[in-house]
C-alpha cells in the first residue's frame, strides 16, 4: 500500500512539474513580446518627455521677424494742406509670372536678408504675398521730396498669421525705408528708398488721374547678422497702383 501511494505521488508530482513546465514554456513564448511591448511602452513615455520644444526652434526663429523701420509707414489716408483733398494711399500686389516663379523665392530671401536670418522664411505666393504702399511727393519740377517720401514692403509667407510653439502670432516681415532721390515727371518714374541695410528702387510709368504701372529692385549693403555686403540690384517683380495712391497728387 505504501508502494502504491508511493507511486500515486510520485505520478501527482510529475503531472505537477509538466503542468508547471508548460506554463512556464507558455510564459516563456508571450515573454518576447511582453519585452517588446513594454520597451516600446517605455520609448513611447520618453519621447513624449522630449517632444517639449525649446525656445530656439524653428518655430521661434520664424517669429523672430524684427521690422525694417526706418520711416514711419505711409497713412491710409492724407490730406493736402493747400488744398484740401483727401487721398486714399493705395496697396499695390508685387507679382511674377510662372517662368521665374523660383526667382522670385530666391530674390526674397535675398530682399529679407538684410533684417532676419533668411532661412527661416516660408513660401510666399507671387500673386497677392507681397504688398507695396507709398507716399511720395514732389515738386513743381517732379523731384521727389525725400523728407516726405517713403515706401513699405509687407511679405506675407506661408508662416504669417500662424502660431509658434510659445503661443505667438507670426507676422508678416514688414520693411519701411524713406525716399533719397529721384523723380517722377513726363509720365516716367525713378525713385530711391534708401536705409542703413540696403536701397529699393522703384522704375514705372503713370498717368495723370491714372494708372502707375512700376518695377520694384533691391540691393542689401549689410546682412541680419550685421556684416556688410555687396549685392547686386535685382528685379523681384511688377506692379499696377493708383498714380493717386502712391504720390501725393497736387
Amino acid at each position: 500500500m505504501a508502494a502504491e501511494a508511493g507511486t500515486e505521488l510520485a505520478i501527482e508530482g510529475f503531472e505537477t512539474f509538466c503542468v508547471k513546465e508548460m506554463s512556464m514554456k507558455a510564459m516563456s513564448r508571450q515573454n518576447p513580446l511582453r519585452t517588446v511591448l513594454g520597451a516600446g511602452l517605455i520609448l513611447l513615455m520618453l519621447g513624449t518627455l522630449g517632444c517639449k520644444k525649446s525656445s530656439n526652434d524653428n518655430s521661434q526663429q520664424v517669429t523672430a521677424r524684427g521690422a525694417r523701420a526706418a520711416a514711419v509707414p505711409p497713412p491710409a489716408q492724407t490730406v493736402n494742406p493747400t488744398t484740401g483733398q483727401v487721398s486714399t494711399t493705395a496697396t499695390a500686389y508685387v507679382v511674377t509670372d510662372g517662368a521665374n516663379a523660383q526667382a522670385f523665392q530666391t530674390a526674397l530671401k535675398s530682399l529679407v536678408s538684410g533684417q532676419m536670418d533668411p532661412q527661416y522664411l516660408g513660401y510666399v505666393s507671387p500673386t497677392d504675398g507681397v504688398m507695396l504702399r507709398a507716399y511720395v511727393e514732389v515738386d513743381a519740377q517732379g523731384r521727389v521730396v525725400p523728407q516726405n517720401s517713403r515706401i513699405s514692403v509687407e511679405i506675407r509667407d506661408e508662416f504669417t498669421n500662424q502660431t509658434d510653439s510659445a503661443g505667438n502670432r507670426i507676422p508678416p516681415v514688414t520693411m519701411t525705408l524713406p525716399a533719397s532721390s529721384g523723380y517722377a515727371y513726363n509720365g516716367q518714374v525713378q525713385l530711391v528708398f534708401q536705409d542703413s541695410v540696403g536701397r529699393i528702387e522703384i522704375y514705372g510709368q503713370f498717368q495723370n488721374g491714372g494708372i502707375m504701372n512700376g518695377q520694384l529692385w533691391f540691393a542689401n549693403t549689410r546682412n541680419w547678422e550685421g556684416s556688410a555686403v555687396s549685392t547686386q540690384l535685382t528685379a523681384l517683380g511688377n506692379f499696377q497702383i493708383q498714380t493717386c495712391g502712391f504720390f501725393r497728387c497736387q
